[in-house]
This record gives C-alpha cells, sequence and structure tokens, in this order.
C-alpha cells in the first residue's frame, strides 16, 4: 500500500525529472542562424550613403604598397560632407561585438593606410564634398613597412557622412559606412582550430531547435567554418536545410548557435548536423521533442493526473484485499 507520503513523493519527483529534461537551446539572436558572414557585416549604419565593395582580400608584401579604391554614392536628397578613415578591425572577447578602438598585432595595418585628397596628396584621414545622388571614386593606399609579422592584418576603411553645414563643427553624422581590408602578409600562415562541445537538447520549449558549438581560432590568419543543420520528421521526411557560415579572425572565439527557423512549436523531430572548421570535421544526429509552453504545461497536467489516478487506483485495490480477508475453503 502507498501512503499519501509516498505519492507525493513520485509526484514531486516525476515533474522534476519531467521539467529538468527541458532545457532551453541557447538563442543567440544577434548571430542566429543564418548568420552573416564577417565580410559583410560592417556595412551603412543610416540611409545617406551606399559604398561598394563592403569588403576586399589583399595579398601585401613588405615594404610594398598596394593601390585601390572605394566608390561612395550619396543617395540622399541634400548634399553632404564624407570623411573616409581607416580604423582596427577586431572583435570583442565573445566574438560578437565588432571592435574598431582597439590596436592589436593583428590590426597594424589599420596604420599603414592612406588616403587620396583632392589636391593629390595622401593623409589619414581625407574630406570631400558630394551631392545628391552622385557617386564619388575614392583612391587610397596601403604601404607596408618592411618588417611586418606574418599572417593576417585587419582593418575598416569607414566614411562618415554628415550634412554640409556642420562638417566644421563635427556633429550630426547621419550615415556611417565601411569597407572591411582583410589582408595576408608574407610568411607562413597558421591555420589551427579548436572545437569545443557540441550541444543540441532533446526537449524544446520555445522552438528554438538546433545545435550550439564553441570554435577558437588559435592561428594568425582567419578563416571560415560552417555549421549545417538538416531537420527530419520521425518517417525520415526532410523538412529544413540550412548551412550557418562564420569568420573567425586569429586569437578569437564564438558560440554559434545553428537554429531551425520557423519550427514548428510541437513534434517529434531527427536533427543532423555537420560541423566543418579548417581540418576538422563532425558530425551527429538527435530525436528532438517540440512543444510549446502551452503544450508542455497541458503534459504536466496530464502526467500529474495520470499519476495520481494510478497512485489512487493502487490504494483502492490494497483496501478491497484487506477489506475482502483472508478466503475461506470448506471441504
Amino acid at each position: 500500500m502507498l501512503h499519501r507520503r509516498s505519492i507525493a513523493t513520485i509526484v514531486i519527483a516525476l515533474c522534476a525529472a519531467f521539467l529538468s529534461g527541458v532545457t532551453q537551446v541557447y538563442a543567440d539572436d544577434n548571430n542566429a542562424t543564418n548568420e552573416t558572414p564577417v565580410e559583410e557585416t560592417v556595412q551603412k549604419e543610416g540611409s545617406a550613403i551606399e559604398i561598394s565593395p563592403l569588403s576586399k582580400r589583399v595579398v601585401l608584401k613588405a615594404g610594398g604598397s598596394y593601390d585601390s579604391s572605394i566608390t561612395v554614392r550619396n543617395i540622399g536628397i541634400d548634399a553632404i560632407a564624407i570623411r573616409v578613415y581607416a580604423a582596427p578591425f577586431s572583435f570583442s572577447e565573445d566574438g560578437d561585438t565588432q571592435v574598431f578602438d582597439k590596436d592589436t598585432s593583428y590590426t597594424q595595418i589599420s596604420r599603414w593606410i592612406t588616403v587620396k585628397k583632392d589636391d593629390g596628396s595622401y593623409d589619414a584621414t581625407a574630406s570631400f564634398e558630394l551631392e545628391p545622388q552622385k557617386d564619388k571614386v575614392i583612391d587610397y593606399k596601403i604601404s607596408t613597412p618592411e618588417d611586418v609579422p606574418g599572417g593576417g592584418q585587419y582593418a575598416v576603411l569607414f566614411v562618415e557622412a554628415m550634412l554640409k553645414d556642420n562638417f566644421e563643427n563635427k556633429i550630426q553624422i547621419i550615415s556611417r559606412a565601411g569597407m572591411t581590408i582583410y589582408a595576408t602578409m608574407p610568411g607562413e600562415p597558421n591555420r589551427s582550430v579548436s572545437v569545443g562541445d557540441t550541444n543540441v537538447n532533446s526537449i524544446v520549449a520555445d522552438g528554438n531547435i538546433g545545435v550550439q558549438t564553441h570554435i577558437r581560432n588559435d592561428g594568425n590568419i582567419d578563416f571560415q567554418t560552417s555549421v549545417e543543420i538538416n531537420a527530419y520528421s520521425i518517417f525520415g521526411k526532410k523538412l529544413y536545410n540550412n548551412t550557418t557560415l562564420v569568420s573567425l579572425l586569429p586569437e578569437n572565439s564564438k558560440t554559434i548557435f545553428a537554429r531551425w527557423e520557423n519550427a514548428p512549436s510541437f513534434g517529434l523531430y531527427r536533427l543532423e548536423y555537420a560541423i566543418s572548421a579548417l581540418d576538422i570535421y563532425t558530425t551527429g544526429s538527435r530525436i528532438v521533442l517540440a512543444m510549446s509552453p502551452f503544450v508542455m504545461t497541458l503534459a504536466i497536467i496530464l502526467l500529474l493526473g495520470t499519476t495520481i489516478g494510478i497512485a489512487y487506483l493502487i490504494r483502492q485495490r490494497s483496501a478491497r484485499k484487506r477489506n475482502e480477508g483472508p478466503s475461506i475453503i470448506i471441504g
């Protein structure tokens, strides 16, 4: 016979076991599924200018010079003044936030870039005027010192725009766009990567079905890593496919979450994943139960009701046996 205290203990234990399995899959909205590669993330912040290209990859030589240009277009209705200058390009320690004011051994190139002014001279900063709906091609130069470290160098060539009337006062910036420069220096590049634990939760309550992994670039040059996910119904029908691409700068690490966009709120699915980072290739699969908070609440109520009902039936049966007493057989 089960006492009331025993029944309560069973119910609490079952609920705790159920809830402990419902772990939220990590959701990183800033860099979720379909994350844009680093080459395309430094784009216009306002609506006044457009630039082309958005990124540039170059191979530099020690003691050499590299010349190129960037095109700026005023897409606004007012005349603007623009200022062009280079800044370091790196990421914060969590790999999510772009940083433009921190000098490292991999951002020295920002000091080597000069911009051609209208008088033909080159300077670290150059200013121009641009009429509405007009383009301007701006030349820049990368002058490489003789003694430069091997590996990668990273910078952003910023174009800052403001209304002409406010240019001298250096206020009211209405738009800023940046072209990311990825440079490779002479010498043997060191390509090295480490991949941390990969997590796929079996029970998901918030619709965030996906795979999470942590990758670190231990080398001296950037590389791109990919996380591919495929979702199938329990009967094998393919429901979803997506590949998340992430570029990692040297000594940079990032937690990547590849998520099934607009995943159903209820169902049983098989999730397969493949992680590729340099010479590391990892695959896996997991059966995932998805349910909305409402369905989860109903499931908990049903579980509680079923557990209490079973315990009640067991108790009633034990009581009947006691009341019936021992059977008497008359020969």
